[in-house]
């Protein structure tokens, strides 16, 4: 019984010392894991240390690019603000109701004399034409010349001038203008306007 427990504990030490060697296999294999697991998690967070610091550089550069748009269109549409102020101060439409002070334009003035006395020669020069007819068509044969009847033409700067106009103007509100108050008002409100 001897030689067969000795063999027993010799199996049976065998059997210990191959689990021995398994759980130190084990141990090499978890430690050798758990080191690459901490070069994993220390290359995680170098990671994400760059991916925060690409990220800040990207908000950054957006901000910078965004801002600098907006600036842009600011000042764009700003000079677009004043240019258009600019055209609707020295190019408002045309007020058919007033008249245009001469006084201040000499050579405006000049020219428009000239102007005056161009049209005021060839009025005169068709109502001589007029006469001629007058002249001819008339039974009495007095002899008259076109000279002699008192129909000319006489045109001056004063014609124009808003000192000698006598006429009171009245600007239509923008109510009376629009279309719906056309449609329903009478027409004999129009006529006599």
């Amino acid at each position: 019984m001897v030689g067969v427990v000795g063999m027993e504990d010799n199996g049976l030490q065998d059997q210990i010392k191959a689990m021995r060697d398994q759980v130190n296999t084990m141990r090499e294999n978890i430690e050798s894991a758990m080191k690459k697991a901490q070069s994993v998690k220390q290359n995680m967070e170098y990671d994400l240390f760059k991916f925060a610091i690409i990220g800040f550089v990207c908000v950054f550069f957006g901000f910078v690019i965004v801002d600098s748009t907006m600036k842009t269109l600011s000042v764009y549409f700003g000079i677009k603000k004043s240019e258009s102020r600019y055209n609707q101060q020295f190019t408002k439409p045309i007020d058919e109701y007033e008249y245009v002070n001469f006084e201040s334009d000499l050579n405006f003035k000049k020219e428009l004399v000239k102007g005056i006395n161009k049209s005021q020669d060839n009025q005169n020069a068709l109502l001589k034409n007029a006469k001629l007819e007058m002249i001819a068509s008339d039974d009495r044969k007095t002899g008259m010349t076109p000279e002699d009847y008192k129909l000319d033409a006489d045109i001056n700067i004063n014609s124009i001038d808003k000192t000698n106009d006598e006429y009171k103007y009245s600007v239509p509100s923008k109510h009376d203008k629009s279309f719906l108050s056309m449609l329903f008002t009478n027409n004999k409100a129009y006529e006599n306007a």
